[in-house]
């Protein structure tokens, strides 16, 4: 078989999981280079100006917390959710969209996981706001996890009951 006619399929879930280890990871993947280069720089910036690296150190250490506060700039923090759910959403996505092109399918492709990826940012924010016994990273993760389970179910609800044109 000749070379330049061996087409590679990419796998939505693998896409996701790599973004959800680092934004960017996914769209490298998926071989889109300039996305990935973008998502890393907003990630690193971000990441600096939040001071996240910092957060997450102290949230592991059992004794930071007594009369301690967490020194987390929460103008910036409040991005990162949402820069690293629109990561993993994109990724899965372009994903999908590559692999439609790939079999040269004429019909536009509809975007999937949407309501989920919404409810996760929203619930990550939650967490960030209103953290439960000052434990910030798994309040972020278990109300985004609530956030994207009920996201989901409102997705398939709502396209349940509209018809696909």
């Amino acid at each position: 078989m000749n070379q330049s006619m061996v087409r590679i399929k990419y796998s939505p879930y693998v896409a996701l999981l790599w973004s959800a280890m680092m934004p960017g990871f996914g769209h490298l993947y998926n071989k889109d280079y300039w996305l990935a280069s973008a998502f890393f720089i907003i990630e690193l910036g971000l990441n600096f100006f939040a001071n996240i690296n910092n957060a997450i150190t102290q949230a592991f250490n059992p004794f930071y917390y007594k009369g301690a506060d967490l020194h987390l700039n929460m103008s910036w923090a409040l991005f990162y959710p949402g820069m690293y759910a629109f990561s993993m959403w994109h990724a899965y996505n372009r994903a999908i969209e590559k692999n439609a092109l790939l079999k040269e399918i004429q019909e536009p492709v509809t975007p999937k996981l949407t309501g989920c990826f919404i409810g996760l940012t929203i619930g990550m924010q939650f967490g960030l706001i209103w953290p439960l016994y000052h434990t910030l990273l798994l309040t972020s993760l278990g109300y985004g996890l609530a956030g994207a389970t009920i996201g989901t179910l409102l997705e398939k609800t709502i396209l349940s009951k509209v018809p696909l044109p």
